[in-house]
């Protein structure tokens, strides 16, 4: 493969697809239903986690960019702010 090929573009679609799914999903949940936080383990073991690492094997090596791993890192954040009901 091409050392310049860095996945830069990947990782940033990936995090702002799942950063969108997080407050759609919190947004639509958090006045009607009041889901607890063993429901969004399991949407984040579900949905977040498999849109993350979809090709990851591919562009693991590109995370030892440290802009890369912050973005990624954003996600993983955001998340358990949702899961722990902190703000």
């Amino acid at each position: 493969m091409d050392s310049k090929l860095n996945f830069r573009e990947h990782i940033i679609y990936t995090a702002g697809q799942c950063t969108k799914l997080i407050h759609a999903l919190a947004k639509s949940v958090k006045l009607r239903w009041g889901l607890k936080h063993k429901a969004f383990n399991t949407i984040y073991k579900g949905a977040i986690l498999p849109l993350m690492l979809y090709g990851a094997p591919v562009w693991i090596g590109a995370m030892g960019k440290k802009c890369n791993e912050i973005l990624c890192n954003r996600v993983q954040w955001l998340m358990n702010i949702k899961i722990a009901k902190a703000y």
